[in-house]
């Protein structure tokens, strides 16, 4: 169906190269097990999880009942600001 070939097309944003970081949860990383809803990542830091990189898969659409995981790899879209309030949100937990 045409509708549906239009919809499975990529589609390109132009983003700042600051705004954009991979964050790497760690084995000591008190959010390891949380889930990102549990976290509130949007409204405490600002920041948005756009992906989730995991044993070598990209997970996209990433929702609140996703379960972090020490090795996961967040990518995150938000201001340098909302950037480092996620990072802090990582190494210090809620």
């Amino acid at each position: 169906d045409e509708r549906l070939a239009r919809l499975s097309k990529e589609i390109t944003i132009s983003v700042p190269e600051d705004a954009i970081a991979r964050l790497e949860i760690t084995a000591s990383s008190p959010v390891d097990g949380f889930t990102v809803g549990s976290l509130g990542v949007r409204a405490k830091t600002g920041a948005t999880i756009a992906a989730v990189d995991r044993d070598g898969r990209r997970l996209r659409n990433v929702g609140p009942d996703l379960v972090l995981h020490s090795g996961d790899v967040l990518v995150a879209i938000g201001e340098r600001n909302a950037i480092a309030q996620l990072e802090r949100l990582l190494e210090n937990g809620l």
